[in-house]
């Protein structure tokens, strides 16, 4: 009868339908532990995913020395008798370019690493972890990180330019090669070569998208004495040697240009920026009337300018505009500009007399500086400025 349980004397023996019954069960708890293993086995490769930025074993070692090393420095950190070149942003620590170094320093002012890094005329670039330093003119390179110098290169031309982007992958701009003008080479972060184009038209600027998808490459031409600049985009993952998408500023100089987010191009004039999204190829021109652009940055959904009206010498604004031209706030500066710098989405803007945090909404913290700043970056809520012969932090209240 179903549901009958026989009792089993001392010692009796299984039967063969019992001895199967208990295979199958072992068999079914076997099968769930696996599932078991597999489901937590997943969830523990999605967080590390999900924050392998904080969990790297590099990136743990790197707060482990910055700990042991934060109480080596602070600021102000004097820079007597040091050239220093360049003041930049490298994830959480401020890089120092000088004539014979490029040094990392923490939130704390205390020097965590530096590089050799001795060309006498460098280009800096940052993205992300990476930090680029060109030899301009020259044709060597160097791809660090706050670890370790990641990859050195010499080019076969001078080197009229470079990109960078949060990959790692770099984008050469050099003399041409065969009768070319020009000639842009695409590198990982390992130094492989992932691509090549040459070029007869007289190519200024170069960018990397973000994801490493495209490429940018501005060239000017004249054309019955009306100089012209050309925007071209190409594909990075697809052997189309075509364009992408092209835009012609007539009568206008684009002297720079960079990637906001994945398909997003800005280009700067003296007046105007282009924003041109290469998914579709419309262009958007921004003009601020009767204003010249003295310095910009760059975020992944909006850009600050810095205006000032032509013929002045002094006061001026700063704009903050999204990357479809529309204004978010305009945030009046007095004084004379030294410096305009992004971090994480918001601004920080360096004038002769202060240093202001601008976030989307508007003004969001001043501090009173020296007269001799030059460039400033922002760390957290204080304005880190070079000055001439050392580098302060100033809380931005």
């Amino acid at each position: 009868m179903a549901g009958k349980t026989t009792k089993r004397a001392p010692g009796q023996p299984l039967t063969a339908a019992e001895k199967r019954e208990m295979r199958r069960r072992r068999a079914r708890r076997r099968a769930v532990l696996r599932v078991v293993v597999l489901v937590a086995l997943c969830a523990v490769l999605v967080l590390l995913w999900q924050n392998w930025d904080s969990l790297a074993p590099g990136k743990l070692l790197n707060r482990f020395q910055d700990m042991i090393g934060s109480s080596t420095g602070s600021y102000p950190v004097d820079l007597s008798g040091v050239s220093v070149r360049r003041l930049d942003r490298s994830q959480n620590y401020s890089v120092l370019l000088t004539d014979s170094h490029l040094i990392y320093l923490n939130s704390d002012g205390a020097e965590v690493n530096r590089h050799v890094c001795s060309y006498s005329t460098a280009l800096l670039r940052t993205a992300g972890r990476y930090v680029l330093v060109a030899e301009q003119g020259g044709r060597r390179l160097q791809l660090s990180t706050r670890s370790a110098v990641v990859t050195e290169l010499t080019v076969d031309q001078d080197i009229i330019t470079v990109a960078l982007n949060e990959r790692g992958q770099m984008a050469v701009l050099t003399h041409g090669l065969q009768g070319y003008a020009v000639q842009v080479k695409v590198y990982d972060r390992n130094g492989k070569l992932l691509y090549t184009r040459s070029r007869n038209h007289a190519v200024t600027e170069v960018a990397l998208s973000r994801d490493g998808s495209q490429m940018a490459l501005l060239s000017v031409e004249s054309v019955d004495g009306t100089l012209n600049t050309l925007l071209d985009v190409f594909s990075l993952e697809t052997a189309d040697t075509g364009a992408l998408c092209s835009y012609t500023a007539q009568d206008t100089l684009l002297y720079r240009m960079e990637y906001m987010d994945g398909h997003w191009l800005v280009a700067f004039s003296e007046d105007s920026v282009v924003m041109l999204d290469t998914a579709d190829g419309l262009a958007t021109v921004y003009k601020p009337q009767g204003l010249r652009v003295l310095g910009y940055a760059v975020s992944e959904e909006t850009l600050a300018l810095a205006l000032r009206p032509y013929g002045d010498t002094g006061d001026g604004e700063v704009q903050v505009v999204s990357k479809t031209g529309e204004p978010s706030c305009s945030v009046a500066f007095t004084g004379t500009f030294r410096h305009l710098a992004e971090e994480n989405g918001q601004y920080v803007l360096l004038t002769d007399a202060y240093a202001q945090r601008i976030a989307a909404a508007g003004a969001a913290g001043t501090a009173q500086v020296g007269s001799d700043g030059q460039q400033v970056v922002l760390d957290g809520d204080r304005a880190v400025v070079l000055g001439l012969n050392r580098l302060v932090a100033f809380e931005l209240e």
